[in-house]
């Protein structure tokens, strides 16, 4: 098969080494709503028309993701380019967990590009990625991030084996990186776990727990520091979920990073600090979402 050309002209490989690319702007309409002004979504991706919820911030558009393949699977290559136009709020995730599919060759990439304008509002956060056994993961995710802008990002991962038999994922490598239009980074975590060392549960590595989140938070000046604050006292009272919150460099905004025992723990903690840095940013707090 390996560059044998197909009747079309095309080999089979080189059909499986294309990248999938979707591209989502939104805008703010006269009125003050916003909306998807462009959109390209090609296949696995999928949108439902945008929601617009109680109690949060006037005109602000929820839109929810979802994937025509059930997940992740060998060979994929998707890439989502997503702009907040300025003056524009909007609350991107997904409808389920993407589940990552086991696979016998090769490995799945997913990258994901914000660009927040002045005065926008950007929220990114997908449920987890949930990590089968066998499965081989590069996913990226960077923010570009105008003065003047807002953006709360997160991502997390959790393990499942549905057979019962304890196996793990072969590896995950996870970048993230926040910067300013011009290039200059302000943020950038990047790791590479492969499942035999995640099933040691070595301390200092992820111990006791199965799940672990990244939040970042940009804001910036006095309002960095009330929004470490008011994250901190949320996920207090998270049972059995280890978190650490600091400040970004030149206090531009917040980090947490979670550890949870399982998902339901991971999430709760995540919709916490979530609910948190809104509230800090706008002065509302989230009605949950329905999922």
């Amino acid at each position: 098969m390996n560059g044998t050309p197909t009747p079309a002209g095309r080999s089979e490989r080189s059909y499986f080494d294309q990248p999938v690319r979707a591209h989502l702007v939104f805008s703010r309409d006269p009125v003050g709503r916003t909306y998807v002004s462009r959109q390209y979504m090609p296949y696995p991706f999928h949108i439902c028309r945008p929601l617009y919820i109680e109690h949060d911030p006037p005109g602000m558009a929820t839109l929810y993701v979802q994937s025509c393949s059930a997940g992740l699977l060998q060979h994929d290559d998707l890439r989502t380019s997503i702009v907040v136009e300025p003056n524009a709020q909007v609350h991107y995730t997904t409808a389920t967990p993407t589940i990552v599919h086991s696979m016998e060759e090769s490995q799945a990439k997913q990258e994901t590009f914000i660009e927040a304008l002045p005065e926008s509002l950007a929220e990114y956060l997908p449920e987890p990625l949930i990590l089968f056994p066998r499965s081989r993961l590069r996913s990226s995710l960077c923010v570009s991030a105008h003065e003047g802008s807002s953006v709360i990002a997160g991502e997390s991962f959790l393990l499942h084996d549905f057979s019962g038999a304890d196996g793990v994922f072969d590896w995950f490598e996870s970048e993230m990186q926040i910067q300013r239009p011009e290039g200059t980074v302000l943020a950038r975590d990047r790791f590479r776990l492969s499942g035999d060392l995640f099933r040691e549960r070595r301390p200092g590595v992820n111990g006791e727990f199965a799940a672990q989140g990244s939040l970042v938070v940009l804001a910036g000046g006095q309002l960095s520091d009330a929004i470490i604050g008011a994250i901190r006292d949320e996920l207090a009272s998270s049972a059995n979920v280890y978190a650490g919150v600091s400040a970004l460099r030149d206090r531009c905004g917040v980090w947490t990073r979670l550890l949870a025992p399982n998902g339901l723990a991971l999430r709760g903690a995540m919709v916490a600090a979530w609910a948190a840095a809104r509230e800090g940013l706008t002065g509302l707090s989230p009605a949950p979402r329905r999922k």
